[in-house]
This record gives C-alpha cells, sequence and structure tokens, in this order.
C-alpha cells in the first residue's frame, strides 16, 4: 500500500489532479440528462455544463496520455515504468468517459 501511495505521489500534482477529476466526471455522468431546453440551475448543470466539460477533460486526458508516450521513449527506466502506469490509466479513464458520454447523450442523439 505504501508504494502504491508513493508511486501516486510521484506522478505529480497536475497528473493526479487531472485523474481525479477524471473521477469525478466519471460519477457525475451517469446522471447527466441533456436537453433541448434548460429551464432551472440544476437542469443547466446536468443538462448543459457536465455534458459541454466532458470532452474538454477528454481531450485533456488525451493530450497527457501522448506526452506520456513521447517521453516515455527516451526516459530512464525507472521513469518510464511511472509514465507507463500514468498511459494505462489515461486510457482507462478515457475509455470509461468515452463511453458514459456517449451513454448520456444517446437519448438526445437517437
Amino acid at each position: 500500500m505504501r508504494e502504491w501511495v508513493y508511486s501516486w505521489k510521484k506522478m505529480g500534482t497536475l497528473r493526479n489532479a487531472l485523474h481525479v477529476t477524471a473521477f469525478i466526471y466519471i460519477l457525475l455522468t451517469p446522471f447527466s440528462t441533456p436537453k433541448r431546453v434548460l429551464e432551472t440551475t440544476s437542469e443547466l448543470f446536468w443538462g448543459g455544463v457536465l455534458p459541454a466539460t466532458t470532452p474538454l477533460v477528454i481531450v485533456v486526458l488525451l493530450f497527457d496520455l501522448l506526452m506520456c508516450l513521447a517521453l516515455r521513449g527516451d526516459s530512464e527506466p525507472s521513469r518510464r515504468d511511472l509514465l507507463s502506469r500514468a498511459a494505462i490509466i489515461h486510457a482507462t479513464l478515457v475509455f470509461l468517459l468515452m463511453a458514459l458520454f456517449l451513454n448520456s447523450l444517446s437519448g438526445i442523439l437517437f
């Protein structure tokens, strides 16, 4: 457990903040209900803000995934393992977010 926490800290504050943000979006996206007419503040958040900002989080995750893969090539082995772990986490989060995002939009698109 201690080694896992150490490797999590070693990934960096910004990358960990990105992981936490993506995880929060994964928890909130199933409750997203996009509508064409938004009347209340809660409808604006659940139907407008959340579906509009989810692709932004996905794009930032994909950019960081690209950077992890680019930096992994000419790094020392310990850093390469850390970047590989971050890339796997990013790919998993992107897959989950895309699946949940498309599922939440399926009612309005189809």
